[in-house]
Parts: structure tokens; C-alpha cells; sequence
């Protein structure tokens, strides 16, 4: 575990960052009616773990208690709702994350014009510049090409990690970068789902050196002022029917 991260000490070493991508689930259950009406106190202590999950490090939007079974006998999934849900997602391996990717902008042309081999080092310099830059809770989840994909738990830092990093590109190939969050599949190191493909669809809408993100990441950077966000309005996106409000973040 990174010695630099406030939560280390507190928080078991078999919890990573990436396990802070998924659910912190507490599910809160006594099988039998009398139970629960005499042992309030267990369900309390139950309870209790989702404060547990904030010290650990999980965002409260990543924090769920199902408390629909109490009462509820555990010889059947019949009439458990919550458990029903919670096997699915196990199940599913959902996950709500901030989803980004970042791409070079004209790499075609760029390849064209200046060769294979000067393009070659642009992009191994480029994925090498994410690479060492990115927040320590973020993870590079593929490189396709001169695109990158990168998920975090937290949509603010990795918006702010954006911006900065599209500094550093005052000249072409300039990067730009889309980023949402939003729920998607885990499976085999890799994140699939409808909410993937949209976020893949923003960054193909910005311009270079750009970073353009969703509603859904407006209010993890509110209050940032180092940042200021540019309406640009609803956008129809291919394969969506309906149209996302997107967003440019700059520097303020």
C-alpha cells in the first residue's frame, strides 16, 4: 500500500485501490422477527460498518446497506430482495467508477507527415507521460494504439489529473481526454457496458487539448477552484438516444 495514503494504517492491506471501485456492500439481516425486535443492537453494530467502509477509504455513493430482509429466513432467496440483488452483482461484477479515456488528436495525419518511427516515439512518450502522472488511486485498464483507458474511484482528482497533463501539450499530436462515471461490468481486468461506450463517444466529441466530461462528474469537481466548467450543452451521441450534457473543464 502506498505509504503516502492517509488511510494505510487503518485500512486492511488486503483492501486496494481498486477494490474501492466496487461496492462496499453491508448487507444487515436477523432471520426471525422476535430477533430483530430484541437484538436492535446487532442490527446497529451491522449497521455501523458503513462508516467503517468511509474510513476505509470508499466514497458514500459506493456505499450500500440492504436492511430489506430482516425477518427474513436464509433457507431460501424467496421474499430476500437485498440478497437477490447482492448475488447479482457478485454475480455481474458491476462496478460504478469514473470512466476516462484519452487519446492523441490527428495521429493518423500525424503518422502520415512525419513517419512510423517519430511517431512510434510520440505515442511510447505519451503512455509513458500517463503513466508516471496519474493520481495513485487511478489505473490504466488498456493502451489501443495512441489511446489509453484509465478508471479511478475518484472522478475530481482524475479530472483535475486531466488538466493538468493536457498542459504539458502545447504543440500536436495534442491529447484530449473524455471522462464520465458511471456503472459498468469487471470482468478478466477489464470494464465493459453501455456506460464505457459513452464515455468512448465524449472523447471522441472534444477538440485537442481538451477535456471534455458529463453531468455525472460535474459535482465531484465542484468547489474546485482550480477548475471551472464550460457548458456546451446536450449532445446527441451515437447510439444513445438520449442526448448528454457535456462539459469542458479548464484551468481557472
Amino acid at each position: 500500500m502506498n505509504p503516502a495514503d492517509p488511510l494505510a494504517a487503518s485500512r486492511p492491506t488486503k483492501i486496494q485501490a481498486h477494490h474501492l471501485e466496487r461496492w462496499a456492500i453491508v448487507y444487515v439481516r436477523q432471520s426471525h422477527p422476535q430477533q430483530v425486535q430484541r437484538h436492535r443492537e446487532s442490527a446497529q453494530v451491522q449497521a455501523n460498518l458503513q462508516h467503517r467502509a468511509g474510513q476505509w477509504g470508499w466514497p458514500a455513493q459506493r456505499i450500500r446497506v440492504l436492511d430489506g430482509d430482516q425477518g427474513c429466513s436464509a433457507t431460501t432467496t424467496a421474499g430476500r430482495d437485498d440478497f437477490a440483488w447482492l448475488l447479482s452483482e457478485i454475480a455481474l461484477g458491476h462496478v460504478n467508477v469514473t470512466l476516462c479515456f484519452i487519446d492523441l488528436t490527428g495521429f493518423t495525419r500525424y503518422t502520415e507527415e512525419e513517419g512510423d518511427i517519430e511517431a512510434l516515439d510520440v505515442v511510447e512518450n505519451f503512455v509513458a507521460g500517463v503513466e508516471a502522472t496519474l493520481p495513485r488511486e487511478a489505473t490504466i485498464v488498456k493502451t489501443i494504439g495512441d489511446e489509453v483507458m484509465v478508471v479511478s474511484p475518484d472522478a475530481g482528482s482524475l479530472t483535475q489529473w486531466a488538466v493538468d497533463f493536457l498542459s504539458r501539450f502545447p504543440q500536436r499530436p495534442q491529447p484530449r481526454v473524455g471522462i464520465h462515471y458511471g456503472d459498468a461490468v469487471y470482468r478478466d481486468g477489464d470494464y465493459f457496458g453501455s456506460q464505457v461506450n459513452l464515455v468512448h463517444r465524449v472523447v471522441n466529441r472534444a477538440l485537442a487539448g481538451e477535456v471534455l466530461v458529463t453531468d455525472a462528474v460535474c459535482s465531484a469537481i465542484a468547489g474546485n477552484d482550480s477548475l471551472e466548467l464550460e457548458e456546451i450543452g446536450k449532445v446527441s451521441l451515437k447510439g444513445f438516444p438520449t442526448p448528454t450534457e457535456l462539459y469542458v473543464v479548464r484551468a481557472a
